[in-house]
């Protein structure tokens, strides 16, 4: 199951790079109260999260800041970082940057929502490495890319360093794609 739950507004949450590790399931931290309620103003950093099938998630949440956080092992098709708007469709105003994701069995960063088009999603200065599927997927209009080094070991079927959905605004700059 989910380790830490937030489930109230202007959280800081600093793991002081102490380890959370799971069984597998669930999610490492999760921010937002499901498909019923939405919390925000939420900074998680420093933590060392792994073995679960998403490392950091929001849903639905807003004006949230995740940096400086290593996660690894994510399990099922997870991601290692989250972002839904779930049936509320509320994912807007994030900073993502400075974290480590590595041998996710999923998608490194996921990021998709409804309703809100513009998003405002920053994801910078990241390391992601070796996911099964896509290392960042967007599914959601206004976000913007900058200086992310994106390595995979294997690649293979349909999956891609970079998947963005047709139609959407994306800014991408600087970023580092190794095959």
């Amino acid at each position: 199951g989910t380790c830490i739950q937030i489930s109230s507004n202007d959280v800081v949450f600093d793991c002081q790079n102490n380890f959370i590790y799971g069984t597998g399931t669930g999610d490492g931290i999760r921010v937002g109260g499901g498909f019923s309620a939405s919390f925000g103003g939420a900074t998680i950093k420093n933590c060392r999260i792994g073995g679960y099938a998403n490392g950091i998630a929001f849903c639905p949440s807003s004006n949230n800041s995740i940096y400086n956080n290593t996660i690894f092992n994510t399990t099922g098709g997870g991601a290692g970082v989250s972002v839904s708007g779930c049936n509320l469709g509320i994912a807007k105003n994030y900073s993502i940057y400075n974290n480590t994701i590595m041998l996710s069995n999923g998608n490194a960063i996921t990021i998709t929502t409804t309703g809100y088009p513009e998003s405002n999603i920053s994801v910078f200065n990241n390391s992601l490495l070796n996911s099964t599927l896509d290392l960042i997927y967007v599914y959601v209009s206004n976000v913007s890319l900058t200086n992310n080094s994106m390595q995979r070991a294997s690649y293979s079927g349909t999956y891609q360093h970079l998947f963005l959905a047709a139609g959407l605004t994306v800014l991408s700059l600087n970023n580092t794609l190794n095959l």
